[in-house]
């Protein structure tokens, strides 16, 4: 998920409720028209499409067994918050995979300490296990896709075990 958007989304004009991907002519279309959320300054908390990505986040982390975050930085408190309360309130552990090529284990930790106590909900920072860190920069390091497609299928195993 795209929880912010991205520099290739935009609406086709204001006031449009659709998202159009424009990767190959990005830079011809009106800055006015991108459809990218920066934290704290979103018109409206909690409207479409951002909104609807924060809630659709909520649900799946309900239920999967494994996150994958490749390249989040854990500052953002609306995402860091979607997390800790999904933690809270599901049943059994979710496994937590950082793919990134400064952070580990212990810098998330720390983070979603941090985020748990700003929180207005209650929230659940994940045990010692959950958590994993590959140090990888995404896109060039070689076998990229296959080393975080392991380590999640050796993620998984241990789960079951």
């Amino acid at each position: 998920l795209r929880l912010h958007g991205c520099a290739t989304w935009f609406y086709a004009q204001p006031g449009d409720p659709n998202v159009y991907y424009h990767r190959a002519d990005a830079p011809a279309m009106p800055i006015s028209n991108l459809c990218a959320m920066y934290p704290g300054l979103e018109r409206e908390r909690g409207s479409g499409p951002h909104g609807h990505g924060f809630r659709a986040l909520y649900r799946l982390l309900e239920i999967v067994d494994l996150v994958v975050f490749i390249g989040f930085s854990f500052r953002d408190d609306d995402v860091m918050h979607v997390l800790l309360k999904s933690l809270a309130d599901r049943r059994g552990d979710l496994r937590l995979l950082i793919v990134d090529s400064t952070y580990t284990e212990h810098n998330v930790a720390s983070r979603l300490e941090e985020a748990a106590r700003r929180s207005t909900f209650p929230a659940y920072v994940p045990e010692d296990g959950t958590i994993e860190a590959l140090k990888l920069v995404y896109g060039v390091d070689a076998g990229f896709d296959e080393t975080i497609l392991s380590k999640c299928k050796a993620m998984l195993e241990r789960k079951e075990n």
